[in-house]
């Protein structure tokens, strides 16, 4: 947030330190993405847009209202969160990648059909056969 680690160009916002003393829009993320990782983890899936008053919150921080100190205490205390939630989740260990893989087919084979394209239409196409 303070951008003091490899100043790299990816996520150095210069003028946001200079403004606030860290990266506001880096801290917004930051929690954000602690929320919907607790949330994931605790019920299977992220609501978006953030409900409130979690929404108004990373607002606030965004907008520079919450001082470094405590974008950090509240980073840390979700953090923690995480950790329980983790421990407590009803998700699965490991992931099944053959119903991914399936579900992934299922809506590529459906938008095609829509859009007026189909799998047999593109084969015929590359093996010449029309």
């Amino acid at each position: 947030m303070t951008g003091e680690r490899g100043r790299g160009k990816h996520g150095q916002r210069p003028e946001l330190e200079q403004k606030y003393g860290y990266d506001v829009k880096a801290a917004m993320h930051a929690l954000r993405l602690l929320h919907e990782g607790i949330e994931f983890v605790s019920r299977g899936w992220v609501t978006l847009p953030r409900p409130e008053p979690e929404r108004s919150e990373l607002i606030a921080v965004r907008r520079g209202e919450w001082s470094e100190d405590r974008v950090i205490a509240e980073a840390n205390r979700l953090l923690a969160e995480l950790g329980a939630a983790i421990e407590h989740s009803p998700l699965p260990e490991r992931v099944d990648l053959d119903a991914i893989g399936g579900l992934v087919t299922r809506i590529c084979l459906d938008a095609w059909e829509q859009w007026g394209w189909s799998a047999k239409r593109s084969a015929d196409s590359r093996t010449g056969n029309v």
